[in-house]
């Protein structure tokens, strides 16, 4: 029997996943791809670039990002962006660098003396090889036949203008998840499931606006 399901996952164990060739790919992508946007920034207030490096807390493990936005008006922006961090990202690929290409809307809030808070959601997808490898928890197994999966990401951030063009230091937090399809069989039943489940963590990092 086959049939559709939503479900969370549940960690139990860890295991070190050797890093796959696309995600070397990816991870030099991001590296082209800053060094192109940087040198626009200087030529209109509306054109904003976003830098910043953080600390996934799930492993502690360090990662960045760069997003290039336009202000389409006072309070929003949209843009695009390139990250990379080290989180879960399905029940069978644990604690892997996860490289991601994403879009953005960005909403600024009222500004505040010399900073102004501001909340985003980036909506992408995440690039990494599956684990071919089952997953065990209770009476179900667990396996996850593609690759990649689609990237969501969720922040508040505070920003302290130190430039004419207002750029400046500004630290956020954000939660970064990855959406994917999964197989679900039931030992004690026999049912074999496919549905969507999600795995994500939580990311504190630091960055400058030019």
């Amino acid at each position: 029997m086959q049939g559709k399901f939503c479900y969370l996952p549940l960690i139990e164990g860890f295991e070190i996943v050797k890093y796959k060739s696309c995600t070397t790919i990816m991870k030099y992508v991001i590296y082209i791809i800053s060094g192109l946007f940087l040198p626009i920034v200087a030529s209109a207030q509306k054109n904003n670039i976003y830098t910043d490096a953080g600390i996934c807390l799930s492993y502690i493990d360090p990662g960045s990002s760069v997003t290039y936005n336009y202000n389409c008006s006072r309070r929003i922006s949209l843009g695009a962006g390139v990250q990379e961090y080290t989180f879960h990202t399905t029940y069978t690929n644990i604690h892997q660098l996860t490289p991601a290409i994403f879009g953005e809307f960005r909403y600024n809030m009222k500004q505040r003396l010399k900073g102004r808070y501001f909340s985003f959601l980036d909506l992408g997808m995440n690039f990494y090889k599956s684990n071919t490898s089952d997953y065990h928890s209770g009476d179900y197994i667990y396996t996850v036949p593609g690759n990649n999966g689609f990237y969501a990401g969720l922040g508040y951030g505070y920003m302290h203008y130190t430039t004419k063009r207002k750029g400046g230091p500004y630290l956020t937090l954000k939660m970064i998840t990855n959406w994917y399809k999964s197989d679900r069989y039931d030992l004690y039943s026999g049912v074999r499931d496919t549905g969507h489940s999600s795995d994500g963590t939580l990311v504190v990092s630091a960055g400058f606006k030019f």
